[in-house]
């Protein structure tokens, strides 16, 4: 797992069948808890056909808050780990702005990310970090990525890594926070059998 900054870019290459999707978090890096992930259950690799999905998938990655900490204005100069919540908060998509009324591009100009598939069911996606010179210019800290399993049609457990509107767990907030993404790995490995620090 390493950094990515702005103007860089990570990949990382993984098979998946027919019915499953790929999921991951990162951290951004300059706020105190924010964290980019894809809406779940995370972005298909397959159309109802069954044929790869290709290309430019920045429209479905969001940006989210974790919800442990008071959010400072993003920038290199926040302090971490920063100010606690007095009680943690569920975790929330910020749209625009966050509860401090921060204010935040979209995601998906912020973090382009690239789908490609290479054949005989590996694809490669590529995280490029294209906040440089923006307003929320910012790194990206090392991350996790998963894989959900589809049974008959069926994501097991569609949202590995958060839940929208619940409390922050297994590890997430150590990313959200700190780009530590160790306990998640270990989680996630234990309920998916794929993990992957980014």
């Amino acid at each position: 797992g390493q950094v990515i900054l702005p103007g860089g870019s990570s990949s990382f290459t993984f098979s998946a069948a027919k019915g499953q999707a790929v999921t991951f978090a990162t951290m951004y890096g300059w706020s105190n808890d924010l964290f980019f992930a894809p809406a779940n259950s995370g972005i298909m690799l397959y159309d109802a056909k069954g044929s790869p999905i290709e290309g430019d998938v920045s429209s479905q990655i969001k940006l989210w808050d974790n919800g442990t900490r008071i959010n400072q204005h993003p920038g290199s100069n926040v302090q971490h780990p920063g100010t606690a919540e007095s009680s943690p908060q569920n975790i929330t998509e910020v749209n625009g702005t966050d509860a401090q009324g921060n204010t935040y591009l979209p995601a998906s100009s912020l973090m382009n990310v690239f789908l490609k598939y290479n054949g005989n069911s590996m694809f490669t996606l590529t995280i490029k970090n294209i906040s440089v010179g923006t307003a929320n210019e910012t790194p990206f800290s090392p991350g996790v990525w998963a894989i959900s399993y589809a049974i008959s049609g069926n994501l097991l457990n569609p949202d590995p890594i958060y839940q929208e509107g619940k409390l922050s767990a297994n590890g997430l907030t150590n990313i959200a926070e700190m780009g530590n993404y160790d306990n998640l790995s270990t989680y996630l490995g234990k309920i998916t059998g794929i993990f992957t620090p980014l």
